[in-house]
């Protein structure tokens, strides 16, 4: 796997767990490596196999929301759900609406600038968690997904600019160990494991 694809993949798995997170008692899971494969009873995550009981959340939020569509509290609950579902589409319009209604959080935020990288929107992305840095110039997720955009669009200079200062704002947290794991990684220009 290149670094390219790991870095992304790091991306993609480090708000999975944010999500997971977030509405774990509907869908509890646990962060594996990119390359673990799922045992043969689970199947990977996907739009086909998500919980019922995410579907039926998902349902009860699209209601709440066609019944008052200023609550941007049940809008990005909305859009986290259907990130979580692998919607992405859809999770980045309500993410889109609920933020413009001033309803936003940085958590809201970065998990917006995934969906927007996710479908290829690498600017917005970019933009998205420059705006998180505006506001807290030390917000870990922010500056490690800036880098691993930058890395995934081969300006590796600019990957390390942000990584370095990740690591040297915050030396001990996992984003920090895992830039500096790709940033060895790139400098040797071998894959990373």
């Amino acid at each position: 796997m290149s670094p390219k694809h790991f870095i992304g993949l790091g991306i993609i798995l480090l708000a999975a767990v944010a999500v997971a997170v977030m509405v774990r008692e509907e869908s509890p899971r646990t962060a594996q490596s990119p390359t673990a494969t799922p045992p043969p009873s689970e199947a990977a995550p996907s739009k086909e196999n998500v919980s019922s009981s995410v579907r039926e959340t998902i349902t009860h939020l699209r209601e709440l929301v066609k019944n008052d569509p200023t609550n941007t509290r049940n809008i990005l609950e909305l859009a986290r759900m259907l990130q979580n579902a692998h919607n992405t589409q859809e999770a980045a319009d309500y993410y889109a609406k609920g933020l413009a209604l001033g309803g936003g959080n940085d958590s809201a935020r970065i998990d917006y600038s995934l969906c927007l990288f996710e479908m290829g929107r690498i600017k917005e992305s970019l933009e998205q968690n420059r705006i998180v840095l505006r506001r807290n110039p030390r917000n870990s997720q922010a500056l490690y997904n800036i880098g691993a955009i930058h890395a995934n669009t081969g300006a590796r200079d600019s990957a390390e600019v942000y990584w370095r200062r990740l690591i040297s704002m915050h030396p001990s947290n996992e984003l920090a160990l895992r830039a500096q794991r790709n940033l060895e990684s790139l400098k040797a220009h071998v894959p990373v494991p």
